[in-house]
């Protein structure tokens, strides 16, 4: 299944059995904590609700639900459960609401509207009010993205050539991107960055649907297409720096699949969960998280793709985090992420319904980074490090671990040993993955009749008068490895004084 536009979103529904779902069951829940949220649907109507997004925040999730109106845009917050912002002036059921500025107090999507459907924006203060369409064209319009402070609106709108990408803002109104070239006029913008400078979406070139971005000043500039792929490819978001821009591409088996682009470089097909398409949908403020859909065994399964551990569903994420997803869920598509990640919201089957959700990830250091993206969970990002916060430690050795949590060897003398007595004394590791692995690289250890276990434990009876010096490796479960030169001091038997052992002593 493609996401072609929003209007797509309808085109899957599927009726159910009317249940009365309360949309007020999560007013009470600790959404800082890690777990599973259902959403719930609209009072009135039947189950079938859709989270197609969330703010930047996390404290927004926005999307489509069933009222007694029909189909209706929906605001949740774990404060007031879900508002619907209602329709355009005039306007009729169905309407979505598919994106969040960062805080989530401006809201946008599509509106019934004349037979039609119009873009609105929506503030938290407010009503909808219809964003119209562009100059010398008509309705239909869509409202697809919003910039973080709210002010820059993109979607798509008829106009007297075709279909065109535009951008609007309360002193342009709304302003036509073009198209591609040598393609018919056939444009949408689908994704922008946090300052509104970047907008991302499809346009229509010579070789068919192709991924576009497009900057403040410049014009539309075409993405390409993965090796040996070609004919259709889109771009569905942009990361809020900007740097990350993630879509899907047809491929040369001619099965769609997700890509990102990195700084301007070519496409990087993010794989798939097993045979079938997949889709990626949106993707954290810096990059480091993306999710999106893919299908296994013809059946589609929400996911999300990091450098470490490359695709995996959500539900195999939050199990491994030891997050209980109730029976008879089933998460099919994830549609947004927050800007940290630690958020992600998506369509999903629970039992015969379809349900909005929401997944609150692990954080286990509270320094706004969860775990599966945090080079170093359990120990806060430093503002020495990341003066902007939230991003990953400093790597020194490129290891993907940050400093602050490289394994190391924290033992860093050791007590002194009587010739002829026995000796124990244990070292001591920090940081990387156990189990730990000690060995003895270097010295002359194992001649002074002592000897060092694989668990760390130095033991035996020391058989020599010699100053001991020795160099030990760590390695941890992952083979990153951490090396220390010890040394012991040797006292002679019967000795009043117990002097050490001078450094040039010989055995």
């Amino acid at each position: 299944m493609l996401r072609i536009g929003p209007r797509e979103f309808f085109m899957t529904k599927r009726f159910v059995i009317p249940v009365v779902v309360a949309a007020t069951a999560l007013f009470s829940c600790n959404l800082g904590a890690a777990g599973f949220f259902p959403l719930g649907d609209l009072p009135g109507g039947i189950v079938d609700s859709q989270a197609l997004g969330i703010s930047s925040d996390g404290s927004a999730v926005v999307g489509q639900g069933t009222s007694a109106s029909g189909t209706e845009a929906f605001v949740w917050t774990s404060g007031g459960g879900m508002v619907r912002p209602g329709f355009v002036p005039g306007g009729e059921s169905p309407s979505f609401a598919v994106a969040a500025s960062a805080d989530g107090t401006t809201v946008v999507g599509q509106s019934g509207n004349a037979g039609s459907s119009e873009a609105f924006v929506w503030n938290s203060s407010g009503s909808a009010v219809g964003l119209g369409f562009l100059t010398g064209g008509a309705l239909p319009s869509d409202a697809i993205a919003v910039s973080a402070d709210g002010l820059t609106i993109v979607g798509g709108s008829a106009s007297a050539t075709g279909s065109e990408a535009y951008y609007w803002t309360t002193g342009t109104g709304m302003v036509s991107l073009g198209d591609l070239a040598g393609g018919s006029v056939s444009s949408v913008a689908i994704g922008v960055s946090a300052d509104g400078a970047t907008i991302v979406g499809r346009g229509q070139s010579g070789s068919g649907s192709e991924a576009f971005s497009w900057t403040s000043g410049g014009s539309i500039v075409g993405l390409g297409y993965l090796p040996g792929g070609s004919s259709y490819r889109q771009a569905n978001a942009i990361s809020a720096d900007a740097t990350t821009i993630v879509g899907t591409s047809l491929e040369s088996t001619f099965e769609f699949e997700a890509f990102r682009s990195v700084n301007g470089g070519s496409m990087q097909s993010l794989g798939t969960l097993g045979s079938g398409s997949s889709e990626a949908l949106a993707v954290s403020a810096d990059g480091a998280a993306i999710v999106g859909t893919s299908q296994i065994a013809l059946a589609d399964n929400a996911f999300v793709w990091t450098d470490a551990a490359g695709m995996q569903t959500v539900a195999a994420l939050a199990a491994s985090e030891g997050i209980v997803i109730p029976p008879g869920w089933d998460l099919k598509r994830a549609y947004g992420i927050s800007a940290d990640g630690g958020n992600i919201v998506g369509s999903g089957v629970n039992q015969n319904d379809n349900e909005a959700w929401m997944i609150t990830l692990s954080d286990t250091d509270a320094d706004g980074r969860p775990n599966y993206i945090d080079n170093c969970p359990n120990e806060p990002n430093g503002p020495a490090n990341n003066p902007g916060g939230g991003t990953p430690q400093q790597d020194t050795d490129g290891d993907g671990l940050g400093d602050a949590c490289d394994l190391s060897i924290t033992t860093v003398s050791l007590p002194s040993a009587r010739a002829g007595k026995a000796y124990s004394q244990q070292l001591t590791a920090l940081g990387g993955t156990i189990p730990y692995s000690w060995t003895v690289t270097q010295g002359n250890l194992n001649q002074s009749g002592l000897s060092l276990s694989s668990d760390g434990l130095i033991s035996g009876e020391v058989q020599s008068s010699f100053l001991i010096v020795f160099t030990v490796q760590v390695m941890d479960w992952l083979g990153d490895t951490a090396i220390r030169e010890l040394t012991i001091k040797v006292t002679l038997p019967n000795c009043m004084s117990c002097h050490s052992v001078s450094a040039d002593a010989g055995p």
